[in-house]
């Protein structure tokens, strides 16, 4: 039987759950800083997209604006605009973005730690998973 708390392999690395908070450049992080920024229409699609993240960021822009319209009056023109104010040129590029966020979340912790790696530093990863196995069994050795 393994330990209950395993060697972490690089005491530097960040921890899992921290990989998994949204970074300071994610889109719910961009549409929170602006929100004070948007008008009453951008506001509630803000609060439409980020109440039902991300499906409806995915969806057409039509379909997108009669799910916001639930918070309050909006329209497709509407959606663009909110589009445009978070730097995006159309919604194609949003939900690419999107898209690239979600897929990043979705990645196993172990494919996050090895893009964290430097090129040609995989022999490194290897020694030091060896190194952690090695210690994990001779501590249930003991136990």
């Amino acid at each position: 039987m393994l330990p209950h708390n395993p060697v972490r392999l690089d005491q530097n690395a960040p921890s899992i759950a921290a990989s998994m908070a949204p970074s300071a450049k994610s889109l719910q992080d961009r549409v929170r800083r602006k929100l004070a920024t948007f008008t009453d229409a951008e506001r509630w699609v803000a609060h439409a997209w980020m109440g039902e993240y991300p499906m409806a960021g995915l969806e057409t822009v039509a379909r997108f604006a009669r799910r916001a319209q639930t918070s309050g009056p909006t329209s497709g023109p509407t959606i663009l605009r909110f589009v445009s104010r978070l730097g995006f040129g159309n919604c194609t590029d949003f939900q690419h973005t999107l898209r690239s966020e979600i897929h990043a979340r979705l990645q196993s912790p172990l494919s996050r730690y090895e893009m964290r790696q430097a090129p040609g530093d995989q022999s490194a990863t290897c020694e030091r998973l060896a190194h952690a196995m090695r210690q994990n069994i001779e501590r249930a050795e003991r136990d």
